[in-house]
């Protein structure tokens, strides 16, 4: 797998009609298992580190040491461990946008009526996530980027925030519990988001 591979995967997966859903897991090594081997680990440079792999939607007031631990592939020979990090935001990002339907029918419209893939949409949406008047979206992208940063350092695959009062989300469902918590923040820089991107494509659409 390399950075470009899972891009033409999820590229793939959500421009093809027949699919409206998908699953994104990061690779893990299991005991006994050939991959977890040492000669195959250093055939193909694999990187892993491991981490508690809590139950999600778990209180925080619940975890104790005897969680399960996972050995998560981070890096190989055709993903360092950067490019690593950059497929874990892109995956994420296009699982809480298209498969929590947060902007799935947005994505839908744009592909069939004006030929945009919903990948180029997402990946548009990435390339501003830093503006100032995008300070939901940025805390969004942010949360899944910390958590690929957290997985790197062996901290855990879930996490927590205010709004998710203590319970332990995976990082696309933390980014889903802000979407409910400010759907009209959301939504108003999605639609800002939305009117840049379709001035830089050329494509005007009527009013309604």
């Amino acid at each position: 797998e390399t950075l470009s591979s899972t891009r033409d995967t999820l590229d793939f997966l959500m421009n093809f009609e027949e699919l409206d859903y998908f699953s994104y897991y990061p690779c893990s090594l299991l005991v006994n298992t050939k991959m977890d081997s040492a000669s195959y680990k250093e055939q193909y440079g694999i990187i892993s580190r491991k981490n508690k792999v809590f139950m999600t939607r778990k209180h925080k007031a619940m975890l104790d040491e005897r969680d399960e631990e996972d050995e998560i592939v981070i890096g190989t020979k055709t993903m360092p461990v950067a490019e690593w990090k950059e497929a874990f935001l892109l995956a994420y990002a296009a699982t809480f946008l298209y498969n929590h339907r947060t902007i799935y029918f947005l994505l839908k419209y744009l592909n069939r009526t004006h030929g945009v893939r919903p990948l180029e949409f997402i990946e548009f949406l990435l390339k501003h996530k830093g503006s100032p008047e995008l300070t939901l979206l940025s805390r969004i992208f942010a949360i899944i980027k910390t958590q690929a940063r957290s997985v790197v350092n062996g901290n855990g695959v879930t996490s927590t925030l205010a709004e998710c009062e203590g319970v332990q989300l995976t990082c696309h469902e933390t980014a889903l519990v802000l979407t409910l918590v400010y759907p009209d923040k959301f939504y108003d820089e999605i639609e800002r988001v939305t009117e840049r991107f379709l001035s830089v494509q050329g494509i005007q659409i009527a009013a309604a």
